[in-house]
Order: C-alpha cells, then sequence, then structure tokens
C-alpha cells in the first residue's frame, strides 16, 4: 500500500488559491487548485528540473484558447522570378 505525501502551506497571500484555481481552470485537464499545484511542483522538482513540453504545449493551448490565433497577409512578390531547382 502506498501512503501519500502531504504538505501544508500557511500563510499564502490572500488571493493565491483563486488564483491557481483559475490557473488549474485554464489548463483543462485539472480539475482543481490543489491538482494544479502538484502538477506546478512537479514541474518544479520534478526530474530534469526544468520546464517540460507538455508545459510549453499547455501554455501554448491556453494562449490560443484566449487569444485566438494569428492571421497574417501573404506578402505579394512581384519581382520574384522562380528558378529552375534543375539547372
Amino acid at each position: 500500500m502506498r501512503v501519500s505525501e502531504q504538505v501544508v502551506l500557511r500563510n499564502l497571500p490572500d488571493g493565491t488559491k483563486a488564483r491557481l484555481r483559475a490557473h488549474a481552470r485554464r489548463h483543462l485537464r485539472r480539475p482543481s487548485p490543489e491538482a494544479e499545484a502538484r502538477v506546478i511542483l512537479q514541474e518544479v522538482l520534478g526530474e530534469g528540473g526544468g520546464p517540460s513540453l507538455r508545459r510549453y504545449l499547455d501554455g501554448a493551448a491556453a494562449f490560443r484558447a484566449e487569444f485566438g490565433g494569428v492571421e497574417l497577409e501573404r506578402p505579394e512578390y512581384t519581382d520574384y522570378e522562380p528558378r529552375d531547382p534543375f539547372a
């Protein structure tokens, strides 16, 4: 049987739990502030010690969900002449 470890954090600044809850909501798979705190601690203290690809992709997905994509205009090339790649 595995025993879970626990940590109790006291004297957090006002609004910390609400900010953690909002952060968890932005990452759709994390249902609670406690789950979000576990993920943050694992990312910071886990193997490798640095940000993971999953964290980057989650952040990119959250950014797209909040702000949408970016539409860029394609420049018109008027003085471009294609060259023969086999020449």
